[in-house]
Order: structure tokens, then C-alpha cells, then sequence
């Protein structure tokens, strides 16, 4: 199965002062410093959400939750977050997903 095709990617776009840019580019400057190995901009928005929600706020729980669901037949996944959404993900992001 070609599990990079079937996940489904999403467009993030923002239109946003300069002040706000700027801020931007610092936090991606310093968490480009703090990587030991290179990170892409996927890998940069994934590091900025988690460090914003923060580690686990009472012992025994994570600090924010996703939902995954697995088709049996197709092994298909969809994910969902804070959002009332879906968002359709490919084998190896629910075999990645179920390992967390």
C-alpha cells in the first residue's frame, strides 16, 4: 500500500503583520538551533503546537489527545483533534500514531 499517498495533506496559510513575521522567524531560527537534526517546516509547526500545549498537566494523562480510528479491512485511518473534523491519514500515520 503507498501509505505517504494516502494521507491526506493540508494547506496552512496566514496573513499576518510584520511584527508577528518577525516573532515567527525567531521561533523558527531558535527551534532550528535546538534540533539536532534538520527540521522542515512540517516538523517545525509539529514542535511549535506541541510546545505550546505543553507536557502533561496531571501524572498519568498526555498532554493533549488525538483520536484514531483504523479501518479493519482497508487499514485506513482518520484522526481527530480539538476540531469537530476528520482528517484522513495513511497506514504508517496510524501505525506511528498507535505506537505513542
Amino acid at each position: 500500500m503507498r501509505a505517504a499517498e494516502d494521507a491526506q495533506r493540508h494547506v496552512l496559510r496566514f496573513e499576518v503583520c510584520a511584527e508577528t513575521l518577525a516573532a515567527f522567524r525567531e521561533a523558527r531560527a531558535e527551534l532550528r538551533r535546538r534540533s539536532a537534526a534538520s527540521i522542515d517546516d512540517e516538523g517545525l509547526l509539529l514542535e511549535m503546537a506541541r510546545l505550546v500545549l505543553g507536557g502533561p498537566r496531571d501524572d498519568g494523562r498526555a498532554s493533549y489527545q488525538i483520536s484514531v480510528s483504523v479501518c479493519p479491512d482497508c487499514e485506513r485511518g482518520r484522526q481527530q483533534g480539538a476540531t469537530n473534523g476528520y482528517s484522513k491519514t495513511g497506514t504508517h500515520s496510524c501505525s506511528s500514531s498507535a505506537r505513542d
